[in-house]
């Protein structure tokens, strides 16, 4: 039998994803939008400008990059 496949449009507002959310997916969301990568794309919307990451930094010393 032949496979039909049509491409699609499908236009969701922020509330309306925000609305679909389970509580638990609500507070995932809050984890990943205060994580070091979302915080720096809304301070820079033309492009994310992150510290390159040693490997060997501790989480104390990853503090020190936020006010950048």
């Amino acid at each position: 039998m032949p496979n039909i496949q049509k491409q699609f449009l499908l236009e969701v507002t922020p509330e309306q994803f925000l609305n679909a959310c389970s509580p638990s997916e609500l507070m995932e969301l809050e984890v990943l939008i205060a994580a070091p990568r979302y915080q720096a794309m809304m301070k820079h919307p033309e492009g994310p400008m992150l510290p390159i990451i040693n490997p060997e930094t501790t989480a104390a010393d990853e503090c020190a990059y936020d006010d950048h």
